[in-house]
């Protein structure tokens, strides 16, 4: 569940479709415990599939499965609260507040890491694992000024017509709702 987590949120900032989805998630300019929940309902459902089919072709019970879920939540909302919690060597295994943080980074070199949910693991492996330790996060939150503030606007924004080319190299975060 872990590992198709983590590549489905990696391909949530790599294409530029599903950054549009993913952009709901990353609009806050602060993190706060309901960042956790801040989705665009398609993007739930896609983030799920990947979590929760190798469970059911497993033949994993109910039971488990729901322990999963319920530990994914309960961590996702710790992972977005506003509390400075140093973990030092533990931030090598889990992918804790001080992390994440990282990850909501407006600078698009930092914020295109540490995409693992609970576990930090994938990111080391695959190269992106991101964890500067003689320095804050600076502001987090979209680069777009013009991304929509509001929940029904966000719901709308990634069907709204714009420039979804992504050039070589660059972060499809800054082609979000409004901008060319």
């Amino acid at each position: 569940a872990e590992f198709g987590r983590y590549w489905i949120h990696l391909a949530a900032h790599r294409v530029p479709w599903l950054w549009r989805l993913h952009a709901v998630h990353h609009s806050p300019n602060r993190l706060y415990l309901l960042n956790a929940a801040r989705f665009h309902p398609l993007e739930k459902i896609l983030f799920q599939l990947p979590e929760v089919v190798p469970f059911i072709l497993l033949g994993t019970n109910i039971e488990t499965i729901t322990l999963y879920l319920t530990f994914n939540s309960v961590h996702g909302l710790f992972q977005h609260s506003n509390v400075s919690l140093r973990l030092g060597p533990l931030n090598y295994l889990f992918s804790m507040t001080e992390l994440h943080r990282w990850h909501h980074s407006k600078n698009p070199e930092e914020s295109d890491r540490n995409f693992g949910n609970n576990l930090i693991v994938w990111d080391i492996l695959f190269g992106t694992f991101y964890y500067p330790k003689n320095r804050e996060v600076g502001d987090i939150g979209l680069l777009s000024p013009s991304y929509p503030k509001n929940y029904l606007g966000q719901l709308k924004a990634p069907f709204a017509k714009r420039d979804i080319s992504k050039p070589a190299g660059a972060d499809c975060r800054s082609k979000v709702a409004g901008e060319a």
